[in-house]
């Protein structure tokens, strides 16, 4: 369910129908004024090339055009699972399985509101044992507008918090067990949001 290496990196012919599109607006707006909005270029359109966040000024970590503190009793872990995982860290002592909290970043899809692409995202996850806690919300990450939802599974919660800035698909996640859930929802996972801050 949770951390799933998933890969939306757009093709070259996506990029050339997406510039094409905008140049077809330009051009049909030539009879009247028609305001055209270029797309966010902050991170370019490109192939994903995601590594995992490092550790800078301050104490804090740097991942893709956003940075953040690790919780006190918590450790980022130097090798995630895969390159698209960001952020990988885990609450001491790390020899167990979770809790843990994941950041993955992938290209965002073109012409895709974060609500539609969260929502496919919350029916997948809603596979075999697995069952939705309540309903999709918004919430902001520093501002930001994301969706967000839980997702319980063989004794585990994962909460899953869907953001898009600048092309990239921002997936946070923290999974727990039933019984460390809560406290590291209050505790620790609050706090890591509340260090975000976009660069």
């Amino acid at each position: 369910m949770p951390f799933r290496g998933r890969r939306h990196a757009p093709s070259g012919s996506a990029h050339l129908v997406s510039t094409c599109l905008l140049i077809t607006a330009i051009l049909a707006g030539c009879g009247g004024i028609t305001v055209v909005q270029p797309p966010d270029t902050s991170t370019a359109d490109r192939p994903a090339a995601y590594t995992r966040a490092t550790q800078g000024p301050g104490g804090f970590y740097y991942g893709t055009h956003f940075r953040y503190a690790v919780p006190t009793g918590w450790q980022a872990e130097p090798n995630p699972p895969s390159a698209n995982v960001e952020v990988w860290m885990k609450q001491e002592p790390v020899s167990q399985p979770e809790p843990i909290v994941a950041v993955t970043a992938l290209n965002s899809p073109d012409n895709v509101p974060v609500e539609v692409y969260t929502d496919v995202y919350f029916h997948k996850d809603l596979t075999g044992g697995s069952h939705a806690i309540g309903a999709i919300t918004t919430v902001t990450v520093d501002g930001h507008r994301a969706q967000s939802y839980e997702i319980s599974e063989n004794g585990n919660i994962t909460h899953t918090i869907i953001v898009f800035r600048g092309g990239v698909a921002y997936i946070i996640q923290l999974a727990a067990t039933s019984d460390e859930f809560a406290t590291a929802t209050a505790g620790p996972f609050r706090a890591f949001l509340a260090s975000w801050r976009w660069n």
